[in-house]
């Protein structure tokens, strides 16, 4: 369903109370620009049942719209596309809510370090596809002091919002460190993060195969252990 008028949402609850109870995908469109915070707030009790919804305000949204929306009981996908007051601290909340995250794309109003990708690698294993507004310039995370949980298990699409790349080593180690598999860099520097990409995808898959060769040789060496006693 796709609300654009939160007066009509509310006929559309009036009218149809008991349709809403099934309703698992919605799009809300805030022209008036001063009832998306109330909407949020009221899902959990008029849509038990959401599973995806997607925002789109010209408004900068406070954390709390946020917050509201994290009582929905099946809610395993959220995209808004305006931008949002938070910080490393909200994204916490965010990712530790549900380990059943398959969609955040969240636009922060300031941009975040690469450290808001890790509450996500360890805590949201359907996780595929996430978008936030990321800087390196505000430093890279050191992939040897990560614990093994730090990883993603599913993600294969990385948005990394407006923020202008620096590709390098110490960037490229951190992704293939808490990928589990080549991702997609989603951003508007296409050109600039091309290379990258393949620089990541690279890594990644050679960190894949050294692994699978490694088990193989462990392999062999078992069957050869065996075999001479």
């Amino acid at each position: 369903m796709a609300i654009y008028d939160f007066d009509l949402l509310t006929t559309e609850i009036l009218q149809h109370g008991t349709q809403l109870l099934k309703l698992v995908d919605l799009t809300y469109v805030d022209y008036s620009h001063s009832q998306t915070i109330t909407l949020m707030e009221s899902l959990h009790r008029i849509c038990p049942n959401l599973a995806k919804i997607s925002i789109c305000t010209a408004d900068h949204l406070p954390f709390e719209a946020i917050q509201a929306l994290l009582k929905c009981p099946a809610l395993v996908e959220i995209i808004s596309e305006g931008c949002i007051f938070m910080g490393l601290e909200d994204i916490v909340t965010v990712a530790t809510n549900r380990p059943s995250w398959q969609v955040i794309n969240l636009t922060s109003t300031g941009p975040l370090s690469y450290q808001a990708l890790i509450p996500f690698a360890q805590n949201c294993p359907d996780l595929y596809r996430l978008g936030l507004k990321l800087d390196s310039k505000l430093g890279i995370p050191d992939p040897t002091t990560f614990t093994t949980d730090v990883k993603f298990s599913s993600l294969t699409s990385l948005g990394v919002g407006g923020s202008e790349p620096t590709p390098d080593f110490e960037l490229t180690l951190f992704l293939s460190k808490i990928c589990s598999k080549p991702i997609k860099i989603i951003d508007h520097y296409s050109r600039e993060w091309r290379t990258f990409e393949k620089l990541v995808n690279f890594h990644i898959t050679t960190q894949l195969e050294i692994r699978t060769l490694k088990e193989e040789i462990m392999l062999l060496r078992t069957q050869k252990c065996n075999n001479d006693s």
